[in-house]
This record gives C-alpha cells, structure tokens and sequence, in this order.
C-alpha cells in the first residue's frame, strides 16, 4: 500500500509542475507584443463572448474563445481561450443559439464569473504578426487561471 502512495504523491507532484499559474504581469494595452509571444502572462479586463464563440480542440484541450477587453462597454479585444469543462478556471459548453445568460465561466476557486466585473487572466500568449489587428500584432492567450474580486 506505501508504494502506492508514494508513486501517487510524485505523479500530482510531476502533473502540477506542467501547469505554470503564474505570470509575468503586463499592462493590458501591451499585452499584444511580439516580444510577449511564448510568455506566460497575467492581464485584466472584461470577458465578453462579443457576438458570438468559437469552440474547438486544436490546441490539444477543448477550449471556447471568449473576447477579453480593456473596458467592458468597448466592442473589440483580445482572443482569451478558455477550457470546456465543470472545474475550476474553466467554461460550460454553450447551447446552439445561447444567451448571454448561458454563459458560465468559473474563476480559480471555482466560483462564477460575473461578466460585468473586471477579472484577472494568467496563461500563455501567442503574438503575431497581423495586417488586420491594429498596431499590426494580433494575439491570444491560453487561458490557465481566471481570478475576480
């Protein structure tokens, strides 16, 4: 029975190191830099799904693009990539033809997020070079931690 225990407490020991929850904090405004590309990052602002969310598992984890924005009434931000699931620092999957109001995101302890509140996002961020976005880098980031006050 001990060596079951024990090969179980390196294995949580071993799993927990993978997932980096701590992140180098960055202004909103500059989050979006080439120079950030590849950091595990910590930002605020507002999650909006701004009309609409794409869902999809091509990052090796289902996950659903929520819009994080610097202020909550502004129409466009940057692509927060939050993970499907019933834990903590994850999403519901939403219903064809869903409302606002299906909308369920869950911060670090587990609780709801209300999306009128400012939270705050760590994980990793993916910048790149974008004709589209302004300033000419667009950029994501794989959402690891959600935390509101």
């Amino acid at each position: 029975m001990r060596p079951l225990i024990i090969v179980t407490v390196l294995f949580l020991g071993i799993a927990g190191v993978g997932c980096d929850t701590t992140g180098e904090p960055v202004e909103y405004d500059k989050v979006c830099a080439l120079g950030n590309d590849g950091k595990t990052i910590e930002t605020k602002g507002f999650l909006d799904d701004a009309g609409g969310v794409f869902c999809s598992d091509t990052s090796g984890r289902m996950e659903c693009g929520m819009k994080l924005k610097a202020n909550a009434d502004e129409k466009t931000g940057f692509t927060a990539d939050i993970a499907l699931g019933s834990g903590a620092n994850t999403m519901d999957e939403l219903p064809r033809g869903y409302q606002k109001t299906d909308i369920v995101i869950r911060n670090n302890e587990g609780g709801v997020v209300d999306l009128g509140k400012e939270v705050t996002v760590t994980g990793k961020l993916s910048a790149y070079q974008s004709s589209e976005a302004e300033g000419g880098v667009g950029c994501f980031v794989k959402v690891y931690k959600i935390e509101q006050k």
